[in-house]
């Protein structure tokens, strides 16, 4: 009985004691400090982003929302944004279109693109890239919503808050 409890005991000592130390980067994930190590990881962040970043029945269907179109399906959100009806409680197919998402996305990697160990020209190809989907993106905003904020950089939650630029002094392809 005694020799049963000794391997009990030698068995937990066992298993408490550790070759490694536990505090180890995320294993299943990307993080952000290890993520810029390489050209793979660079052109991954790049592909993400054209992710989403336009729909071919978008481009078909804004027609709907100018003179050009007209769309009899008040559901799709188009009428709304064509007759000049939409707000914050009613925005139409702009709520799901026209967001910061890829243009906060746009921004980290402008931002965190040099830390990347890749060729000048393909760093300079990239962002340029990079920069055209922002201004793509700038521009559906400024032609739907005329003054929007213009936001260069990544922001904290808390910082949000940013006053719209008027449209007609939007630069994005200067910066």
């Amino acid at each position: 009985m005694l020799r049963k409890y000794k391997y009990i005991i030698l068995a937990c000592a066992l298993g408490l004691a550790s070759c490694e130390s536990l505090d180890q980067q995320p294993l299943d994930r990307l993080s952000e400090k290890t993520f810029w190590t390489s050209e793979k990881e660079t052109l991954f962040a790049v592909t993400g982003l054209y992710n989403g970043w336009e729909s071919g029945s978008q481009i078909f269907y804004m027609d709907c929302a100018s003179d050009n179109s007209h769309n009899d399906f008040s559901h799709e959100g188009f009428q709304q944004i064509g007759n000049g009806s939409f707000n914050p409680t009613n925005p139409g197919n702009a709520s799901s279109r026209f967001t910061y998402t890829h243009i906060r996305r746009a921004n980290w990697i402008l931002e965190n693109i040099d830390k990347a160990p890749i060729a000048a020209d393909l760093k300079k190809r990239l962002t340029a890239e990079v920069k055209t989907l922002r201004a793509y993106r700038y521009l559906d905003l400024a032609i739907l919503f005329g003054d929007v904020p213009l936001i260069t950089k990544t922001l904290a939650i808390e910082d949000s808050a940013v006053p719209a630029n008027p449209s007609r002094s939007i630069q994005i392809y200067r910066r």
